[in-house]
């Protein structure tokens, strides 16, 4: 709703949008059941963007037509910022691979943190943390907090890929793009920002307005681009 409402108004705009969601098939066959948790204690956050990541790992998935099983999934503490990139084999050269790409993006961080898996415990992240200055910090099985930021995108991120990958689940590695920009434009509960306006300062032009005045039927925000 917050995505729709700045770029249209009309009255009744949240019924409508939350009634629209709520009818939507797709959504209520594959919506998690949601399941009642302790509180988590907030752990010390970074003060600026990309210095403090949590790396984890999703799968192993349905095999794609490109051979990918896994999703490594990289989550900024501070803007809520994910990247993600699947991966054909869970081993310690992929991850490294992916690790390598995130720091050429957007720098290199002072802090990396993992859980206990062999992928991200082993010599060579040890090598690769080592030459650039980055203390790998791992999660404890009884400190859930420690690694949470990631674990809850990891829900989001397999709960919006099930709406939308066809029926053989096939084709989901060319849908990750997508559920990556609809995460990084989205408000953040915690921030009260998007990711992507807290990294860059600005909102992103979004694809969802285009057509969307037609199918709804209202007009659109004079003054707001």
């Amino acid at each position: 709703w917050k995505k729709v409402r700045e770029r249209y108004y009309w009255k009744n705009s949240y019924e409508d949008v939350k009634k629209y969601i709520g009818e939507c098939d797709q959504c209520q066959r594959k919506a998690p059941l949601k399941k009642a948790s302790k509180p988590l204690r907030p752990i010390p956050v970074k003060s600026a963007p990309f210095l403090q990541i949590g790396m984890d790992l999703v799968g192993p998935l349905e095999q794609t037509e490109a051979g990918h099983c896994y999703i490594v999934v990289l989550t900024e503490y501070l803007t809520k910022w994910v990247d993600a990139e699947p991966i054909e084999e869970k081993n310690a050269e992929n991850v490294v691979e992916v690790l390598t790409r995130f720091v050429a993006n957007h720098g290199v961080p002072e802090v990396l943190i993992t859980d206990q898996g062999r992928e991200f415990c082993n010599q060579l992240n040890d090598k690769f943390c080592a030459q650039f200055g980055m203390q790998h910090r791992v999660a404890s099985p009884y400190h859930p907090q420690t690694g949470a930021h990631t674990e809850r995108y990891n829900r989001t991120l397999c709960d919006m890929l099930s709406k939308y990958i066809n029926e053989r689940h096939s084709d989901w590695d060319k849908k990750l793009p997508s559920m990556l920009f609809a995460y990084r434009t989205a408000v953040h509960d915690s921030t009260k920002k998007s990711p992507f306006f807290s990294c860059v300062w600005q909102a992103s032009k979004t694809t969802y307005r285009f057509g969307f005045a037609i199918r709804i039927g209202c007009k659109r925000i004079s003054g707001r681009r």
